[in-house]
């Protein structure tokens, strides 16, 4: 007990460097990490095709009924590719659609607020000194929030370049996933009958 509270009070002192090493580890085994988290779920729907929809179809063919394995895992790799195909079909073309929408109606909306705003001003009483000096230089703070916006999108640039490798490392490690799912899925009886084994 006294060992365990000194190696958690040494860990808790270089929380920094314990932190990095899980950080690495789990940057190593994310795609073991996502390829069991596929096989399980496709586990759920290739066990119902393999176990009860084809269960007749393996009675009367019993030559089918050897390789049940192999046609249940490609049959449910179909089944869920085609349900995302089905989703990226119609739901990529809405996004699309409505980012379009939403850049087309922005120098609208600019517009409408600035005309609101002069509207606004032109309505005050305009006595006081700091609505003046605000109206008299409404040009000049639109310009610098205009330089402001094209100084935030310069800087886009990085962190799009960061945003895309990120996306290119996930979809690796799905894939690299999906692989060893696969891997497992047809190996389900022999990894099961090494974990009862052990």
């Amino acid at each position: 007990l006294i060992t365990y509270g000194v190696v958690l009070f040494l860990a808790l002192m270089h929380l920094q460097s314990v932190l990095g090493a899980a950080q690495t580890f789990f940057g190593y085994f994310t795609p073991v990490i996502f390829g069991a988290a596929i096989a399980y779920v496709l586990n759920l729907l290739m066990s119902a095709l393999e176990d009860r929809l084809l269960a007749g179809l393996w009675k009367r063919a019993r030559w089918l009924g050897r390789a049940k394995r192999a046609i249940s895992l490609v049959l449910t790799l179909v089944i869920v590719a085609l349900g995302i195909t089905a989703l990226i079909w119609f739901i990529v073309p809405e996004v699309g659609r409505s980012v379009s929408s939403l850049a087309a109606s922005l120098p609208g909306y600019a517009d409408a607020s600035i005309r609101y705003l002069n509207h606004f001003f032109a309505q005050l009483d305009l006595q006081n000194p700091i609505l003046l000096t605000i109206q008299e230089q409404w040009t000049q703070i639109l310009e610098t929030l205009t330089n402001l916006a094209g100084t935030l999108l310069n800087g886009m640039g990085a962190w799009l370049v960061g945003a895309a490798s990120a996306v290119g490392n996930g979809v690796m490690n799905f894939f690299l996933g999906l692989i060893f799912a696969i891997y497992m899925l047809a190996g389900k009886n022999s990894i099961c009958r090494l974990i009862s084994n052990a």
